[in-house]
């Protein structure tokens, strides 16, 4: 699925990057890279905000449709601590 597509605040990991060398490469150097994992924030009329390496990135909808991803599969305790920190930094 493409990331411009997921739920907002579950983790999800990259699958790969469609489009032109030069999209993969924009995308590549902002750290969006297969394996990496990547949580949707928020969405406002085609531009999202997405958390990646704990740095968040304003980033379109255009450029979104570009990364294909599946969801991140966590512990339980993983999820606690991935969740408090969700929590306390973006409340």
């Amino acid at each position: 699925m493409n990331l411009s597509m997921a739920d907002v605040g579950k983790a999800y990991v990259v699958d790969s990057i469609r489009g032109r060398d030069k999209v993969q490469r924009q995308l590549g150097n902002m750290g969006l890279i297969p394996g990496a994992q990547v949580r949707l924030l928020s969405s406002l009329h085609h531009n999202y905000i997405i958390l990646l390496n704990q740095t968040r990135l304003g980033i379109s909808r255009e450029l979104l449709d570009k990364v294909q991803v599946h969801p991140q599969e966590s512990t339980e305790e993983e999820s606690e601590i991935q969740g408090g920190f969700f929590r306390e930094n973006f409340t």
